[in-house]
């Protein structure tokens, strides 16, 4: 396994690349704030908090 941190409110401050034929688990951890959101501009896709739970969405807020 393998662990790395990203500092918040990077536009573009991580890259992660899977460079095996094998399956690749993506574990992202935060606060659960009301409010907190992620952002992966190389997927066109964004992330955030709601009070139901987590809404992944394209960056314009059209569904994925």
């Amino acid at each position: 396994g393998m662990c790395a941190g990203f500092k918040a409110g990077i536009p573009n401050g991580h890259h992660l690349v899977n460079k095996t034929s094998a399956p690749a688990t993506y574990l992202e951890i935060g606060s659960r704030m009301p409010g907190e959101r992620s952002h992966y501009p190389e997927a066109d896709m964004t992330g955030h908090k709601t009070e139901s739970g987590w809404k992944i969405t394209r960056r314009d807020g059209s569904a994925i």
